[in-house]
């Protein structure tokens, strides 16, 4: 029995090793110009190692993406806890954990890029932007019954809210770094006040000054 859990342990140190070499190519190269030969160089091993745990360029997305989608829960999770009954600061605290983890996390980085990459697979990160969809119409729902919103639909603020944060996984290494705290969640304000939200300056400042140096590990469960 030991030797067998030895075996699993290798096995999944083995898989997490690949993984991360390939969330750096990945990131280098992006997806289209990312490959197994590359991966298998930053590993110092042969193309056919990698094989017994991925078989194509496609099956790494797909353990990336699956890496953003427990981190995306984990976050809405901790954000959840935090503020049960506070949509919009619930997206802040969300962001900022975010944030922190991609940041970190080369496996987590890489996944959320491959979900703005035209040239990845679609299935996988369409499972992804459905996560952020639900959290996002949940959270401005919250809004919309605390009469944040104006006039504007919960629907309709979270389809706005969802194409800002997209806009700035996809550009947002084109832009100038933004510095930890208020600073990285300056298109969350912008989109928040954009929707109708009040006092997002406030609120802001409260989740930032409350969490900004508590902020839990990501786990990764893969």
């Amino acid at each position: 029995m030991a030797g067998r859990a030895r075996q699993q342990h290798s096995a999944l140190a083995t898989k997490t090793a690949m993984a991360e070499a390939a969330a750096r190519e990945f990131m280098a190269h992006g997806y289209a110009g990312a490959s197994l030969s590359g991966i298998a160089e930053r590993l110092g091993v042969t193309k056919g190692a990698l094989v017994y745990h991925f078989r194509a360029k496609a099956d790494f997305v797909a353990y990336l993406v699956g890496v953003a989608r427990a981190a995306t829960a984990q976050a809405d999770a901790f954000a959840r806890a935090e503020y049960p009954e506070r949509g919009s600061q619930r997206l802040l605290l969300y962001i900022l954990l975010m944030a922190d983890w991609i940041g970190k996390e080369a496996q987590l980085s890489a996944g959320i890029a491959l979900c703005t990459d035209a040239a990845s697979p679609t299935i996988e990160a369409g499972d992804v932007v459905q996560d952020w969809q639900r959290l996002s119409l949940d959270a401005l729902s919250e809004c919309k019954a605390r009469g944040e919103l104006g006039h504007m639909s919960a629907q309709d603020a979270a389809e706005f809210f969802l194409v800002a944060t997209l806009g700035v996984h996809a550009f947002g290494r084109y832009l100038p770094p933004a510095e930890r705290g208020a600073e990285q969640l300056r298109f969350v304000k912008l989109a928040l006040t954009a929707v109708g939200v009040t006092d997002v300056e406030g609120q802001v400042r409260e989740v930032v000054e409350t969490h900004a140096t508590r902020l839990p590990a990501f786990r990764p469960s893969l």
